[in-house]
């Protein structure tokens, strides 16, 4: 019994043993499945693989000059869309450039400047190197300059250098605005003890050097104060004329005047009539230039000179060549001067062409007025002594040809002869011939 019950046990433990194998292996056995389908390969981003990627730039080295640009362009391989890229200047100062690879030149020269293209999160990139080239600037003017607590007499231009500055009385120091023509110039304007306290008369320098060093140009600022205009309104000279145009700003004019004039009149009206106008230089004239001076003033005591060159002539270039001469116009007043003084000779032989044209028209009109009455009554003349002697042979007693032809044939029958008949013929025609021009004097009467 021990031995069934024995044996009974090991056969239960068996199978316990036995089964959980099977059902363990069961499920642990693989079932055959389908072949996986290949998927497509992806491209390594470069954070992946940096190492299959490559960048080149289409330049390696590049010269540019002053303020000029160029656009890099950047190759990579293999090619991909999802690559980004960093551009970036060793010397921003010099060489700028942009995220789609352009790069501009700054104003100063420079050498060596790297210009780098990279793969963003990757140390995969490429370089260019710049260098910049300039010609060294010697433009040592202003472009613009601005007096904001005053005012200049005339409007700033870059080459002119002297003005003249009108401040209130209490403004004490100016208010100077600039700007350079060339940015690479260099600027130095009055001390800051030149401009204090500034009086009427006090001048400031403002001095430009251009790039070069070399080259260098001064701007004189004249300071007026509690000044009136000392602008003049018109400027002339009495019966000859300006070479230029009249204008308030500009102080100097020429002029020309014959060999024979050594004294002339000069006509100046200024803007203001609180200022006064001296006038200076208008007598003696030698040949050759001469210069005559206007002085306009006010009570301060300051001043502003215009200038008219006067050239007189020699008595040899007058001879050779007469001219008249035209005043000038005064456009900035409010009357125009005209005036023509001297004698032309080309003027003068046309008048007289004129008149000895006039003075034959007029003989042939006179001339043809006779003859137009002459031929008028001439016929009527004519008409009226042929009737007379036709009366005066009707009434006449002279004898018909026809009569004499035959008295002549017989003589004897009245005792006249042929002779005496003619003399009566003649003598009958004669005296018709004086009635006729009796009748005719009558007739004129």
């Amino acid at each position: 019994m021990k031995k069934s019950l024995k044996l009974f046990s090991i056969i239960v433990c068996s199978l316990f043993m036995i089964i959980p194998g099977c059902v363990y292996a069961e499920e642990n056995t693989p079932s055959p499945t389908e072949s996986p389908s290949p998927s497509p390969s992806v491209s390594p981003s470069p954070s992946e693989s940096p190492a299959n990627y490559e960048i080149k730039l289409n330049y390696t080295k590049l010269e540019l000059s002053a303020g000029k640009s160029e656009t890099l362009k950047a190759t990579i391989t293999p090619s991909s869309n999802d690559v980004e890229i960093e551009w970036s200047s060793s010397d921003s100062e010099a060489v700028t450039v942009d995220q789609t690879g352009k790069v501009t030149a700054g104003s100063k020269a420079a050498q060596g400047v790297i210009i780098t293209a990279k793969i963003k999160g990757t140390s995969v990139q490429a370089t260019c190197t710049i260098d910049v080239t300039r010609n060294i600037g010697t433009d040592a003017t202003l472009k613009s300059l601005t007096i904001k607590n005053g005012t200049l007499d005339k409007k700033f231009q870059s080459n002119i250098y002297d003005y003249s500055v009108s401040i209130d009385s209490n403004v004490s120091s100016l208010d100077i605005e600039y700007e350079l023509s060339d940015s690479n110039a260099s600027y130095f304007g009055p001390s800051s003890d030149d401009n204090k306290n500034l009086k009427n008369g006090d001048q400031l320098k403002l001095n430009v050097v251009a790039e070069d060093g070399e080259t260098s140009k001064t701007y004189t600022l004249t300071i007026v104060k509690d000044a009136t205009s000392l602008n003049l309104k018109s400027l002339k000279i009495n019966g000859y004329a300006l070479n230029e145009s009249f204008d308030a700003n500009t102080l100097e004019y020429t002029a020309s005047i014959p060999y024979e004039i050594d004294t002339i009149t000069v006509a100046a009206v200024a803007e203001d009539s609180a200022a006064s106008v001296k006038v200076t230089g208008l007598t003696n004239l030698k040949v050759g230039n001469n210069t005559v001076t206007i002085t306009v003033s006010d009570k301060a005591g300051n001043t502003r000179t215009y200038r008219i060159i006067v050239t007189r002539e020699t008595e040899a270039s007058i001879e050779e060549n007469p001219t008249s001469i035209i005043t000038s116009t005064d456009h900035n007043s409010t009357s125009d001067y005209a005036a023509i003084i001297g004698d032309n000779d080309d003027d003068s032989d046309f008048l007289k062409y004129v008149i000895v044209s006039f003075a034959c028209l007029i003989l042939f009109a006179i001339g043809g007025i006779g003859i137009y009455f002459y031929l008028k009554t001439s016929p009527k003349k004519l008409r009226k002594e042929l009737s007379n002697l036709k009366a005066q042979k009707e009434t006449s007693p002279m004898i018909e040809v026809t009569d004499i032809d035959k008295t002549n044939n017989n003589e004897s029958s009245s005792g006249v002869k042929s002779e005496d008949l003619e003399e009566t013929k003649e003598f009958h025609i004669e005296k018709l011939g004086e009635n006729s021009q009796k009748e005719n004097l009558f007739d004129d009467e």
